[in-house]
């Protein structure tokens, strides 16, 4: 993957808890419905925290 799409990808990306605060949605919510598969899972990174993109965000509420 070039650099240009990494860029894209990360500028797109938002914590989980970033993702509750802008939906309205509570975190265990978000964790049920990613593990359910209700959300698109989100890519690997390399820390710890999972994280999701700003488009999953309007398929939350």
């Amino acid at each position: 993957m070039d650099n240009g799409k990494q860029d894209e990808q990360e500028a797109n990306r938002m914590r989980i808890s970033e993702l509750s605060r802008r939906s309205g949605v509570s975190i265990p919510t978000i964790k049920y419905y990613l593990r359910d598969g209700l959300l698109p899972p989100a890519a690997p990174r390399p820390r710890t925290r999972p994280s999701t993109t700003r488009t999953t965000c309007a398929g939350c509420g």
